[in-house]
């Protein structure tokens, strides 16, 4: 249902940088669900009317100073 990677680059990358620390990554939710409905999400309280439910992706970096 979810997942994340990252990848945290060298100090040494970094500094050149001028930065302490620095990853990128992405996370992702409701990726996939595996089930036998056709016609309704497994996880949605709404019934078959409702709005199903999102996926997301979110991509970052994350940097250290």
């Amino acid at each position: 249902k979810t997942a994340e990677f990252g990848y945290n680059f060298p100090k040494r990358i970094a500094a050149k940088m001028g930065l302490e620390s620095l990853r990128l990554y992405v996370n992702g939710n409701n990726l996939f669900s595996i089930d036998k409905l056709k016609i309704l999400d497994p996880e949605s309280n709404h019934g078959v009317g409702g709005y199903p439910t999102q996926r997301a992706l979110t991509l970052g970096i994350q940097v250290g100073f």
